[in-house]
């Protein structure tokens, strides 16, 4: 147990983790029990089911007493939450958003509340005004009950966490994500605690506070007052730069304080011994022997926060009037000794010597205040050392014009360094009795409150990166209009075709400072070029950002740092007193390689105080160049502070932009600098995105059983997923992320056949389409693509001379069941739904539609199933009513509002994410008459229009002729021979064939193996001069107008000769004349319809 222990003053005492016992002593005491007993056991799962951390072991009850004086006690529960929670609400910053993550509620423990265990109060007491006050998100009156045990009576506080009777429910909670969680009990000894003496306060403190607390003010005794003393010489006193307040007295010697951090209370009593006689001239009236000059020299500087320089004159006296006015009780009557006049020097007020101040800030707010029995201001003057300009205020007795003991007596100078002092900076007091005998209380106080101290080694902060000049990294941006962070070192950043973001912060360090030329600066310079970077915007329109970032002294970014360990760089900005209190850091010399204002690109530079110095230009081997320089302009001497004449960093030079491409000048960038004050912590989340593309991921998969995990749970990552083929297990993590899942279960049944009659492709066997998708905290946005599919003749007769389908084409072939269809997406899983994080799910493709949704449970809990089919309207189509896979969704309930379908003019095509393979080589041939020869494989030949000649050589061959009069020979293979307008001529050759006729009449020859002589459209016929009876077929299957036999008349004209009559699509007559080699006869056998 740590004893901690207040003193005389009224303390702020703040104690953190472990148990502590804490005596505030006297004074008006606040004391603060920050909770430390980690994550209760979650109230909803009745045990420690669902808890996130395991639960604290070491001691955290504390035990409390205030002491007298009007006591507060406050018990402060915390919030806390799953890292990738708390993450995800943690900004560029570092700073915590605990509002936000006690928004999240989706499941039990996503955030909590600690609790502070059972801690003590000893002596509370209502006569003294003592207070309790109990805060904490959702905190929540439990109860209070009575006992007595060895310690007395006393009252137990019990209090819970209530989050509004249900009302903070979520995807996988019913009434929040801690609700009814225990917080901890107070058990308080002393008066009877009654509802009505409790401050019971909801806020959204978290846990950082508690680590603040331990890191900071732990060591600082709990931040106590820090009250110290010296009567001795040669002595020094160091206070912590943290916002600790310090209580220090000097006593006689020459003494060195520099209180540091917080508004600290420094005490300079008289130690320079009898003044000499005003009234003769210094020639008689001493009665004692003078102090040596160096032995009466304080120095003092205050440091950061709104100090007080007290300096208190003693009165002194002569051995006789000192007995004389000696009470009984050893006390000196000094109002009496002040009374004694009839000589010179029977009293006198000591000289407080030649004191010292060395940082006097208005802007802080100091105050000089100064007391002693009839000490007035006897002048101020001004005047400059090497130590800078000073104040030298004169102080002196001044008894009226009646004189007295020691009128007129000179009691010393004090030089104060840092702002100009008027008399209006100053608080005079002279109405008062203080006597010598305060020495002795300080040397006294000395034995216990030691003055002497080792100065502090006083770190600066390091907020980017060790050794830019060793980093080199290479982003790339995605496939989407990305946003990518540059930080330490050097990034070459290389967007897409995106309208992209680019931001480049400041990472060049402390510039030197220009009011000096060079001295002054904080830090050491960084080498040379440790901080350049390079953008390629790409296609789009891209923007370009350069964000200067504020720093300062450690002991500047201390006192502007509060409790929940975030710096105020606003009121850090307001700290001018010397040069480099504060600054802004620059980015080096950034370039960009391809700036265009036709795309629209732009240019911001943002920061504190930043300014466009000029922009100039000039050209070396990459080209023409645009060089803009940025500057700090502190606004030509408003911000001076007291020894600045013009703000700490005004005019200091934050870098250059050198830029390739379009021309440009001031009016083509933005600035931003009002009212900005972006500090350089957030420097640290651009380095954490130093190993994950600067922020911006894509991952691609077509690899069955793949994990993708896409960042570690702490780093916020934009990502864009996309997955295939094969089972996939995805988890995005933090920030906004796109996943889009293609479909991969392959050809769904044929719901117009009722089962597989009909389909194309063999299935998909289920566990290879099953993919699981965790999409993480933030908003994510899960595309569920269906894609299109068709027969292989449908996709040859669609693709276009660069190889591309034309899937809007493929839709329209609906002549056949699964001519076309949409691929199925399996049985997909969705494992965290959040509406909270307003996530949303999209269907996409060609016809899809949102059949139905059913809910149940398993052993993973709720879900809703989304039932996803293709829908071609009342007409029916080659794959209407096909079912497409489902979507089960865990998390919370889906309705319809929740699903986006996108179905109308989508034509997304199976090869969008994976490309076909094995597709047949493509020739494409212009207008002409061409002579055309395929390969030996296979092809997909196309004559277009003009009087064509094709071969389709070796292989299985898609031929089509285009318009005119063609001819087309399919070689070996089983071949697809199309005709189109004119009257084309066609030889099958070897292989089962497929001799097409759409318009015209078209003359055609099978050879040999089992042939089909296919009439579809506004085919007017032809003739079928080689039919092998028993083996080929006459095929009206893809003629709507033709449904059976009873739509043909069939006629034999000659043993071997057939002429078959019909009304195609278009109304129009036709007739196909079949011949034989041999006798024959047609029945319904030799059909296809």
């Amino acid at each position: 147990m740590t004893n901690i222990s207040g003193t005389r003053f009224s303390d702020v005492i703040i104690v953190g983790t472990g148990a502590q016992v804490v005596d505030g002593g006297s004074g008006n005491d606040r004391i603060i029990s920050y909770a430390d007993a980690g994550e209760p056991d979650p109230a909803q799962t009745f045990g420690a089911d669902g808890r996130v951390n395991p639960p604290v072991t070491t001691p955290t009850d504390d035990i409390f007493i205030g002491g007298s004086g009007a006591d507060t006690f406050e018990f402060r529960a915390l919030i806390d939450g799953k890292a990738s929670v708390v993450a995800a609400h943690t900004g560029s910053s570092g700073v915590t958003n605990w509002g936000a993550v006690a928004g999240e509620n989706d499941n039990v423990h996503d955030h909590w509340v600690n609790g502070f265990g059972m801690d003590t109060i000893l002596d509370f007491s209502k006569e003294q005004r003592d207070k309790i006050k109990i805060t904490g998100h959702t905190m929540t009156l439990d109860s209070i009950t009575y006992g007595s045990d060895e310690g007395g009576e006393f009252s137990l506080i019990t209090v819970y966490s209530q989050q509004g009777d249900g009302g903070a429910g979520g995807a996988n909670t019913a009434t929040g994500a801690h609700d009814e969680d225990p917080l901890g009990q107070i058990k308080v000894y002393g008066d009877k605690v009654e509802e009505s003496d409790l401050i019971i306060q909801k806020n959204n403190e978290g846990v950082d506070r508690l680590y603040r607390t331990d890191e900071v003010f732990a060591p600082l005794n709990a931040l106590v007052q820090n009250v110290v003393y010296s009567n001795t010489d040669e002595t020094a006193f160091y206070g912590s730069i943290e916002r600790q307040t310090d209580r220090v007295s000097l006593g006689e010697g020459s003494q060195y304080v520099d209180t540091g951090g917080g508004n600290d209370m420094i005490y300079s009593y008289s130690d320079g011994g009898e003044p000499d006689a005003a009234q003769t001239g210094g020639e008689t009236g001493r009665q004692t022997a003078p102090v040596p000059e160096d032995q009466s020299f304080d120095v003092i500087k205050g440091g950061q926060g709104r100090d007080t320089f007290n300096f208190r004159l003693l009165l002194n006296a002569t051995d006789e009037i000192l007995e004389e006015h000696t009470r009984g009780d050893g006390s000196i009557n000094w109002r009496g000794v002040a009374g004694e006049n009839d000589a010179v020097h029977l009293h006198w007020v000591e000289s407080i010597g030649t004191d010292v101040i060395l940082d006097f800030s208005k802007q802080d707010k100091d105050k000089i205040d100064i007391r002693g029995h009839t000490v007035e201001i006897a002048s101020i003057t001004y005047d400059e050392d090497e130590g800078g300009d000073f104040s030298l205020i004169q102080l002196r007795s001044q008894q009226g014009d009646g004189g007295g003991a020691h009128d007129e007596d000179l009691l010393g100078q004090i030089k104060v360094y840092g702002d100009k002092v008027t008399e209006d900076d100053i608080r005079v007091k002279a109405n008062v009795f203080y006597g010598v005998d305060e020495l002795d209380k300080i040397a006294e106080a000395e034995e216990s409150a030691p003055f002497n101290n080792e100065e502090p080694d006083i770190e600066q902060p390091q907020w980017g990166a060790p050794n830019p000049e060793n980093i080199e990294v290479e982003f790339n941006g995605t496939s989407s209009s990305d946003t990518i962070k540059a930080g330490s070192g050097t990034q070459i950043v290389s967007g897409n075709n995106g309208n992209d973001r680019f931001i480049s912060y400041g990472d060049a360090g402390e510039p030197d400072p220009a009011q000096t030329g060079g001295p002054g600066r904080v830090n050491p310079e960084l080498p040379f070029e440790a901080s350049d970077d390079y953008f390629t915007g790409g296609a789009g329109r891209d923007k370009f950002e350069f964000h200067a970032l504020l720093n300062a002294r450690a002991e500047v970014i201390a006192q502007h740092t509060g409790s929940n360990g975030a710096v105020n760089w606003r009121a850090v900005a307001g700290e001018n007193d010397n040069v480099h209190d504060h600054w802004v850091e620059g980015f080096g010399y950034d370039t960009i390689f391809d700036f265009s204002l036709e795309d629209g690109d732009s240019i911001l530079v943002r920061g504190h105080t930043v300014e466009i110095e000029s922009v100039t230009y000039g050209s070396d081997e990459g080209g023409e160049y645009s060089k803009i320089h940025v500057i700090s302009q502190q606004g030509d001497g408003g911000a001076g502070g007291a020894n600045t004449e013009t703000g700490a960093h005004d005019e200091d030079s934050l870098g250059y932009i050198k830029v390739y491409g379009d021309k440009i000048t001031e009016d083509d960038i933005k600035v931003q600098a009002a009212n900005v004050f972006d500090g350089v912590d957030r420097l640290r989340e651009a380095d954490k995105l130093g190993d994950q593309n600067g922020g911006v991921k894509e991952f691609e998969s077509s690899t069955h059983n793949e994990e993708i995990v896409t960042a570690p749970e702490d780093i916020k990552t934009t990502d864009n997923v996309k997955i295939g083929s094969g089972a996939q297990l995805v988890s995005t993590g933090l920030n906004s992320d796109r996943i889009r899942v293609f479909s991969d279960g392959g050809e769904p049944d044929p719901a117009q056949t009722d089962g597989a009659d009909g389909r194309i492709d063999p299935p998909i066997d289920g566990e290879f389409s099953s993919d699981e998708i965790w999409a993480g905290q933030s908003r994510d946005f899960v595309t569920f693509n269906y894609l299109l599919d068709a027969t292989d003749v449908v996709l040859a007769r669609h693709t276009r001379e660069d190889g591309s389908i034309n899937w809007r084409s493929v839709a329209g072939e609906n002549e056949a069941v699964h001519d076309h269809w949409v691929q199925a997406g399996g049985d997909d899983i969705y494992w965290d739904f959040s509406k909270q994080d307003g996530d949303r799910i999209e269907l996409r493709g060609h016809t899809v539609e949102l059949a139905e949704i059913t809910y149940g449970e398993d052993a993973n809990g709720d879900f809703s199933v989304l039932h996803v089919r293709s829908q071609q309207g009342d007409g029916g189509g080659a794959h209407d009513e096909d079912l497409l896979g489902t979507v089960k969704v865990y998390g919370d309930v889906v309705t319809e509002d929740d699903v986006t379908v996108r179905a109308k003019g989508v034509f997304d095509g199976a090869d969008i994410f994976e490309p076909f393979e094995d597709a047949p080589n493509l020739i494409y041939e212009d207008n002409e008459n061409n002579v055309v020869f395929g390969t030996d494989g296979s092809d997909n030949i196309h004559g277009r229009n003009g009087e064509d000649f094709i071969n389709g050589g070796d292989d299985n061959d898609f031929i089509f002729g285009g318009g005119h009069n063609d001819i087309m020979m399919g070689g070996d293979g089983n071949d697809w021979i199309e005709g189109s307008w004119g009257l084309d001529t066609m030889f099958g050759e070897n292989g089962e064939d497929h001799l097409v006729s759409t318009s015209g009449r078209d003359i055609m020859w099978g050879g040999a193996d089992a042939d089909h002589f296919v009439f579809k459209d506004s085919s007017k016929g032809g003739q079928i001069l080689d039919w092998q009876d028993g083996i080929d077929k006459i095929d009206f299957s893809r003629m709507d107008a033709v449904q059976s036999a009873d739509d043909l008349g069939v006629e034999q004209v000659a043993p071997n000769a057939y002429e078959i009559s019909f009304v195609n699509d278009a109304g129009k007559e036709g007739e196909v004349r079949v011949i034989g080699n041999a006798p024959f006869s047609l029945d319904a056998g030799d059909f296809a319809f």
